[in-house]
């Protein structure tokens, strides 16, 4: 059974996986691994070989050309690095709201115990943004009802201007201290 498939082989070329059983190389049966590494290196470079192979419950057929072992060979390509997602946000009055996660606490230097929708992003020129809301302000209510996630505030928002308030008062936390602040409600 292959194990792995080095990067640029000729293995790699013809497709075989980590998975595929070798059941003859050139014609020749294998029976045990040990074997495949001596018909290997009795094949002259550049012939080309044909490989019965075992994968998803049938047998199938790849050819390869060998080659000699480079010591030398390349090394694979580094993997593209992971770009941080940015994480997933509500958005309302000009705020970006997201849940408190740990890698979020970090980032803005939260304490483990704060509690509520944490400002990710406050749009330029929005109201949030004038009364001097800014990323890592955690909103913990909206008027009397708590936040305990961002999903919780659109709705806060959208039941104020139901009942036709101009502003919506918002409790945020910020290093410790509380303060509210009224945010105008869009009318739409």
């Amino acid at each position: 059974m292959i194990a792995a498939v080095d990067w640029g082989s000729p293995a790699e070329k013809a497709k075989v996986q980590p998975g595929d059983v070798i059941l003859s190389y050139d014609g020749k049966p294998i029976e045990r691994s040990r074997q495949l590494p001596r018909l290997v290196a009795d094949t002259p470079p550049d012939k080309q070989v044909k490989l019965t192979i075992w994968r998803d419950g049938k047998e199938q057929e790849v050819e390869l050309k060998a080659a000699a072992l480079n010591p030398n060979r390349p090394a694979p390509p580094p993997p593209d690095p992971e770009k941080p997602k940015p994480p997933a946000g509500v958005e309302a009055l000009g705020l970006k709201l997201a849940k408190l996660t740990p890698d979020l606490r970090k980032q803005f230097s939260l304490s483990d115990g704060a509690k509520g929708a944490v400002i990710i992003e406050v749009a330029q020129n929005s109201a949030g943004a004038a009364q001097g809301l800014r990323a890592g302000d955690v909103v913990v209510a909206v008027g009397r009802s708590a936040v305990a996630n961002p999903e919780d505030f659109p709705p806060l928002v959208a039941g104020a201007k139901k009942h036709g308030r101009k502003n919506v008062l918002v409790r945020v936390e910020r290093e410790g201290s509380s303060r509210f602040v009224a945010l105008p409600l869009e009318t739409s």
